[in-house]
């Protein structure tokens, strides 16, 4: 682990994992389609969505997934355990004023 790094506690890598799930759900999409529009490994998706990894600040990894599924990285990955509850439809409103 990088100096300085922390692991995120684990009720936040999984509720941002059902947030992602969820999203890319509604987007239509599979995980290696999220991958391919994203540029990341359907295993790291995987892994996120499980809550088994963090998605990454340094390697671009939440900005990517999230502009690859039209949403602002914030409303996607909050650190606001209580942001979870923000309605998927949303979400993706605020994704859809954004563009």
């Amino acid at each position: 682990m990088p100096r300085g790094a922390y692991p995120l506690p684990l009720e936040h890598r999984e509720a941002w994992g059902r947030r992602l799930r969820a999203v890319r759900a509604v987007r239509g999409l599979s995980q290696g389609q999220l991958a391919g529009l994203s540029g990341r490994s359907q295993q790291l998706i995987s892994h996120i969505e499980a809550g088994d990894r963090d998605a990454g600040v340094a390697d671009g990894t939440k900005i990517v997934l999230a502009e690859a599924l039209g949403v602002r990285p914030n409303d996607l990955f909050s650190l606001d355990p209580s942001d979870e509850w923000i309605s998927i439809e949303e979400l993706l409103a605020n994704g859809r004023r954004r563009r």
